[in-house]
């Protein structure tokens, strides 16, 4: 049978298509989704779709970090979604996923970790994290902070949680809380939006137009995905 080669047209017509599948697999950076911000995806090997008030976020099983973990990696690339924000208010978002790292990790003397949750921004060096979260050891245990709630202060991290070796956090999903008061920021996590626990106050030093939003961690050789649902924003000014 003989095959005919393809029209001009379609020659012409086949660059585009293939570069609008390299575009939607590739770097999500720079474009906006309604309702939740602007993407910043740094090394393109991310997936971030939104839908029906819900936004996915798939990770590949190579290393996606904020933090500085002992000078071994000091890229700031996980994925994120973020909006700016003015003054104080009080946002709340629900975090669903399979946080189940295993037991090998991307980062040398590290263990594999997934995080998601809210995220205040500046720059670089100057952030907030609050996340639902889950690592493994060296001796299979699961292990979690109650919630991972971290300030870096010029590239220091000046807060941190106590690990326990029981999780707070049970089932798919759980709601996380980030209250905003002058240099004041409080948390709260939730495992149903209902019955909700605190932790103490932390004192930060941030500029009054700040950016809030969403990320997602993942230093497992697994893909992480995770889904964000029910963003509330609200201001307090």
């Amino acid at each position: 049978m003989r095959m005919t080669s393809p029209t001009p047209c379609l020659w012409l017509l086949l660059p585009a298509l293939l570069i609008g599948l390299t575009a939607q697999a590739g770097d999500n950076s720079g474009h906006t989704i309604p309702g939740w911000g602007q993407v910043i995806e740094p090394d393109g090997d991310c997936i971030v779709t939104a839908g029906d008030g819900t936004l996915t976020v798939a990770v590949p099983g190579t290393t996606h970090d904020l933090s500085s973990y002992r000078s071994i990696y000091k890229k700031r690339n996980a994925p994120r979604v973020l909006r700016e924000v003015d003054g104080d208010f009080t946002v709340q978002v629900k975090v669903s996923g399979s946080f189940e790292p295993g037991k090998a990790g991307t980062l040398p003397g590290a263990y594999p970790f997934n995080g998601a949750g809210l995220l205040l921004w500046a720059n670089d060096e100057n952030y907030l994290r609050l996340e639902r979260n889950v690592w493994i050891t060296s001796h299979g245990e699961r292990s979690s902070y109650l919630p991972l709630f971290e300030y870096w202060k010029d590239d220091k991290d000046l807060t941190q949680g106590t690990p326990s070796t029981k999780p707070f956090f049970k089932g798919r999903s759980a709601y996380l809380r980030l209250t905003r008061q002058g240099n004041q920021d409080r948390a709260a996590v939730s495992n149903n939006g209902v019955d909700w626990v605190a932790t103490h106050p932390v004192t930060v030093q941030f500029p009054r137009t700040i950016k809030v939003g969403v990320a997602a961690i993942n230093t497992s050789k697994q893909p992480f995905k995770v889904e964000f649902a029910e963003l509330k924003l609200v201001s307090e000014k």
